[in-house]
């Protein structure tokens, strides 16, 4: 019985020994695998393709993988137990606030981007991608934080290449609409090849005069404020520069067009078009450019018409110079004829006389409106009586008027008027509108002269019934080489620069000169207006003793320098039937020579020479003893304000323009005792 327990109880022992032996080889081989698995996790936590580290509360370092290690720049042990700012000093202050947080909100922080070096590369910017997540105990409280890390620098790069690169192109787009907003041309632009959407700057809004958010393609129905012409042509949309250019793919360059607005505006405009192309070259849409030329298009006209005008006042001016031309080379060839004629020789005389006078005003005319436009013209105000300038005008023009045919009527205000004025350009001015009013009227007609007073101003009102002005005129009537077309079967010369230059001469007064009419044939009114002054204190007349040129006659050595030869031989000729002894020069190398052995009294000398200036050979002979108290007398075309400054400063003593007469010979120089014409 006993037996039979033992051998029980040892059964017993055995199944147990058995059960425990098979379970610690269940545990052995269950630890066996924990070993490889956590083996596997560790060199999993340690290679890592991935930085990665735990912290504690105080964000010291607990462990941390070898990738991130190598990051850092230290082995994995030199990291155990130290503070992020003590391993990466210059990142640390950027993660520091972020990772305390975590701490504090247990809330993971996911996607972080720091940058910075670390004492792996130093001096290289690099950048990494950081998730931070909370260790929390059972009891819910936070123990420390894993924090993965990825290294982005290449992604960063190329993420802040391509926002710089958007920001180009935005920058560039902003620029680009800027430029065209800016551009002095309407700029259009379509995406389409049939032209259904166009867009437009700031430019061809205000040429077609519309908004950009209206449909503003041709192509497109709906109605426009607007119509293209080319060549006075309407011009239908699909043949327009913009839709050419996108439906063919033809660049279309330099066509004019006209945009003719329904409230009867007209804009010139110059066209170019270009199409636009993918990168496969297929014609995807088209540009076109149109440039405003309508103040260049008016401003050519107006420059063809003027140039036209010019033609015609050369044409005029050459008409003009050949009448009086005619007339002297005729008077001359009779002269040649039958000389010894007293009676005929005085008559053609005279002719040749009256004829070079008019020439001499023609040519007075042009340098007068050359020294207007210049403000070179010298002028000599003085006050006047009105009345006595208005008889001397009166007295100039009455042959005139009465070989015309023509009543004058004169009605001066009884009251006396003084104005402050240059006698010379005002009578200029009178004679001028004068001769004008009996020039435009038919034979036998009627000039009237009214002198009235208002607001301080004389109002002279000169009026005709003559052939009257074309309303259409009136406004460039005073334009210079301007006349009446209507007046032109009637014209009795004149090269059109008349009305012109008297309207700026009263201007210069601080005048005005305007014209009326009531149309062809209804006579005209110009009417003249300058301000008055007070009255004046007439001073004495001079003794006639003082200018006198009577006297013993006494011979004048007189050198005479002039290139050309006709001019000094015609005045040499005069200058000896006076009893003068005479010696002429045609260069200023000659004129020097003679000047120091002839040692004139007087020399004319001519400004313009060939050789050498007239103001130089002034300032030698000035130099020399024995010429120092010559009289020299600059006799010159030249006789701007400028011009007799000029001789003056250089030495000259007079200055004459070409051509002279004998009685400004006379009252200029008596000592040469020169006759009076008979």
């Amino acid at each position: 019985m006993a037996s039979v327990i033992l051998l029980i109880a040892f059964a017993f022992l055995y199944a147990v020994w058995r059960r425990e032996r098979k379970r610690h080889q269940l545990l052995a081989r269950d630890h066996a695998r924990l070993q490889a698995d956590h083996d596997t996790m560790e060199g999993m936590w340690i290679d890592a393709p991935l930085g990665l580290a735990i912290l504690d509360r105080e964000l010291r370092y607990v462990r941390i993988n070898r990738l991130l290690a190598d990051i850092n720049g230290l082995s994995i042990e030199e990291h155990a137990g130290k503070s992020l700012r003590e391993i990466v000093p210059d990142l640390a202050p950027q993660v520091e606030e972020l990772f305390l947080n975590v701490i504090r909100t247990a809330k993971p922080l996911l996607g972080i981007v720091i940058g910075g070096e670390t004492s792996s590369q130093p001096g290289v910017e690099r950048f990494w991608r950081e998730n931070v997540y909370p260790i929390m105990s059972t009891h819910g409280r936070v123990l420390g934080l894993k924090v993965t890390i990825e290294e982005c620098t290449e992604q960063k790069r190329l993420d802040d290449a391509l926002r710089a690169s958007e920001q180009r192109e935005r920058q560039r787009a902003m620029e680009l609409e800027t430029v065209m907003n800016a551009a002095p041309a309407g700029i259009f632009i379509t995406h389409s090849t049939t032209c259904s959407d166009v867009a437009i700057n700031a430019e061809a809004m205000r040429m077609l005069r519309r908004e950009a958010s209206e449909q503003l393609s041709l192509s497109c129905p709906g109605e426009k404020n607007y119509q293209i012409f080319a060549n006075g042509e309407l011009r239908e949309a699909s043949s327009l520069p913009l839709q050419v250019a996108a439906a063919s793919g033809m660049a279309v360059r330099g066509q004019e067009l006209e945009l003719r607005f329904h409230d009867g505006a007209v804009m010139s405009i110059l066209a170019n078009a270009v199409p636009l192309h993918d990168r496969e070259g297929v014609v995807t849409g088209a540009v076109a450019a149109f440039v405003d030329i309508t103040a260049q298009k008016m401003a050519s006209d107006m420059l063809q018409q003027d140039s036209q005008r010019k033609d015609q006042f050369i044409a005029t001016l050459a008409h003009e110079l050949r009448n009086p031309l005619a007339a002297i080379r005729t008077g001359l060839d009779l002269m040649k004829v039958s000389p010894t004629s007293l009676s005929l020789v005085t008559r053609t005389r005279d002719i040749m006389e009256r004829q070079l006078g008019h020439l001499v005003r023609l040519i007075d005319d042009l340098l007068d409106v050359s020294r207007i436009n210049t403000g070179k013209l010298e002028m000599r105000r003085e006050p006047m009586s009105l009345a006595e300038v208005i008889d001397n005008a009166l007295e100039v023009n009455a042959p005139f008027i009465e070989d015309s045919g023509h009543t004058l009527e004169v009605s001066v205000i009884a009251t006396p008027l003084y104005i402050e004025a240059d006698r010379v350009r005002i009578e200029q001015v009178l004679t001028n509108v004068l001769h004008n009013a009996a020039k435009y009227t038919p034979a036998g007609g009627k000039v009237t002269v009214t002198v009235t007073e208002a607001a301080g101003e004389a109002i002279i009102c000169i009026a005709d019934n003559g052939i009257g002005i074309d309303p259409i005129v009136l406004p460039s009537l005073f334009d210079i080489f301007s006349q009446a077309e209507a007046g032109r079967d009637l014209r009795k010369g004149g090269i059109g620069i008349g009305l012109s230059l008297a309207r700026k001469l009263v201007e210069l007064h601080g005048g005005k000169l305007t014209a009326s009419s009531d149309g062809i044939g209804k006579g005209s009114t110009f009417t003249i207006r300058l301000p008055l002054c007070e009255v004046p204190i007439i001073k004495a007349p001079a003794s006639a003793s003082s200018a006198s040129t009577h006297g013993p006659m006494q011979t004048q050595r007189i050198l005479i320098v002039d290139d050309n030869t006709d001019a000094a031989l015609t005045l040499a000729s005069l200058l000896e039937t006076c009893g003068h002894r005479i010696a002429t020069a045609h260069t200023g190398t000659e004129a020097i020579a003679s000047a120091k052995t002839f040692y004139p009294d007087i020399v004319f000398l001519d400004i313009g020479l060939p050789d050498i200036s007239g103001l130089d050979i002034a300032r030698m002979l000035r130099r020399e003893e024995r010429l120092r108290n010559a009289k020299l007398v600059a006799l010159t075309g030249w006789g701007s304000v400028n011009d007799r400054t000029a001789t003056k400063e250089a030495g000259f003593d007079l200055h004459f323009t070409k051509p002279i007469n004998i009685d400004a010979l006379r009252l200029g120089l008596p000592e040469l005792k020169l006759p009076l014409a008979h």
